[in-house]
């Protein structure tokens, strides 16, 4: 025997590749009321794509950089933009942006698109599609 090892067995990186994607679990939440949905005093647990919609929201609704308990790629800006007097059409390309470099990183999502965004005041309506590397559509919309 030598010093290197003649029977290596290697990864297949392409069979990695083209494995299939789980989109994870998230504790159910209810936007609306801002508070974690229970059931006997226990938190629901979601997965499949309700699981990323709610990823995205929670994402979308988290200040970026504020909290040292998130990395500084989770969350987003958009709370900054809102209320400046800037062009309509500006702050919604603004928005546009943030929103897609807040998810873009996400293994799980492929591209955003179909962007509907009502700005009032320091509130912002916000409504998009992600299309998921599992070629899944999901519609979000969210206040933010």
């Amino acid at each position: 025997m030598g010093i290197f090892p003649e029977n290596l067995n290697f990864m297949d990186t392409d069979s990695i590749a083209n494995q299939s994607m789980d989109y994870g679990r998230e504790w159910a939440f209810d936007f609306d009321k801002n508070q974690f949905i229970m059931k006997n005093g226990t938190p629901v647990i979601v997965t499949g794509i309700e699981a990323l919609r709610i990823f995205i929201i929670k994402t979308l609704k988290t200040a970026r950089y504020r909290y040292l308990i998130h990395s500084w790629e989770y969350g987003c800006e958009i709370e900054d933009v809102l209320g400046q007097t800037l062009e309509r059409d500006v702050i919604e390309s603004i928005i546009k942006s943030m929103i897609t470099e807040a998810l873009i990183y996400d293994a799980r999502i492929k591209s955003i698109s179909d962007f509907e965004i009502v700005t009032e005041d320091s509130e912002a309506k916000i409504k998009f599609t992600v299309l998921t590397n599992l070629e899944d559509e999901l519609e979000v919309s969210t206040n933010v």
